[in-house]
């Protein structure tokens, strides 16, 4: 699910990398994730895409990031959640497996823009661009609206009294 989302991660990985890892060593290892967990969940181990992404390709790619000491903790999270907002929403068929791929897709775009931007921050910036990363799920819920006009909303957002967006 969202393949193309974990193999955009291999951008996002390899350019903030502390230990500097090479595209295609990421790549392979996300692609044994990816790979590893689609043969669990077509055996039956899982549920569905949902309870996969949960308990089998968020974990481990938590840990990859871990390992290569991705320095965005608030993108890995946020990630984290959509790909489980989509996966539940495909479970539920409220979506479709290939509106879901488009979804992520297009996650993963706005997600190494924003580490482009976050890079080319001060770290008092990077560190208040980490505390509200809203505008992400805005746009990823206004690009919904394109790809699966149909389907129930995965992310609401909303604009406060003050002027701020709070999405769910």
């Amino acid at each position: 699910m969202g393949k193309a989302f974990f193999i955009s991660v291999l951008v996002v990985l390899a350019s903030g990398c502390a230990t500097s890892p090479t595209p295609a060593t990421v790549q392979d290892e996300v692609a044994k994730v990816l790979e590893d967990c689609r043969e669990k969940w077509a055996a039956g181990q899982y549920n569905g895409l949902y309870e996969s992404a949960d308990k089998c390709v968020n974990p481990r790619l938590n840990a990859l990031f871990r390992k290569y000491r991705y320095p965005y903790s608030d993108l890995v999270d946020l990630s984290a959640m959509y790909r489980l907002k989509v996966s539940r929403a495909i479970d539920s068929n409220q979506l479709s497996y290939e509106d879901g791929k488009l979804l992520m897709a297009q996650l993963g775009v706005a997600m190494a823009h924003e580490e482009q931007e976050r890079d080319s921050m001060s770290a008092q910036e990077r560190a208040s661009a980490a505390d509200d990363n809203a505008h992400i799920l805005d746009g990823m819920a206004r690009y919904q609206t394109v790809v699966a006009p149909k389907a129930p909303p995965l992310v609401n957002c909303t604009t406060t009294p003050t002027g701020a967006t709070v999405c769910r």
